[in-house]
């Protein structure tokens, strides 16, 4: 797959995981542009990223002003 992941910190993983990705480019490079294009795709998708943005702009647009504390605000600050 184009995306890779190891543990944050781990320097050997990270060695094993960019040498393993270069061998998969160099064997089936068209393979790996595939997948890179598919997570694009999915990732970036207009209508998928609308839908996300809405979601995020009602979240933001529903909390009380941080100018105006309360017990609510106290709340929806601690809950995150």
């Amino acid at each position: 797959t184009a995306c890779r992941k190891f543990a944050a910190g781990d320097m050997d993983a990270f060695e094993t995981t960019v040498r393993q990705f270069v061998a998969d480019a160099q064997a089936d490079a068209n393979a790996l542009r595939e997948s890179a294009v598919d997570l694009a795709n999915r990732c970036f998708d207009p209508d998928e990223t609308i839908v996300r943005l809405r979601v995020i702009l009602q979240r933001a647009a529903s909390r009380v002003p941080i100018s105006q504390r309360s017990h609510q605000s106290d709340s929806l600050a601690n809950a995150r």
